[in-house]
């Protein structure tokens, strides 16, 4: 619940700074994946499970796939800052 309520801050009040919120947003997801990998919070229902289950696997793999996702953001911010244009649709027709 604190990281949706830490998404929707970072992305409301940085609204008019990408390169901030894509910060804020990555360092979010980055201490999630961070605190899955030491804590391991889903527990087994038998309780005899030592290491990772199934749900902490999949929640290190939505982690990374969102840090890759930040990562497109972060090239096309550098594109658009550039000045190049995203694709040969975006260039005026001459």
């Amino acid at each position: 619940m604190y990281y949706k309520m830490t998404f929707v801050v970072v992305s409301a009040t940085l609204d008019t700074h990408p390169w901030y919120q894509l910060l804020g947003l990555s360092a979010t997801t980055l201490a999630i994946l961070v605190w899955v990998l030491v804590d391991k919070p889903y527990r087994c229902p038998e309780g005899n499970h030592h290491g990772m289950t199934e749900g902490d696997w999949q929640m290190v793999i939505a982690q990374i796939l969102q840090l890759l996702s930040y990562g497109v953001a972060a090239v096309c911010l550098i594109d658009s800052h550039s000045g190049r244009a995203a694709s040969p649709a975006d260039q005026p027709v001459r």
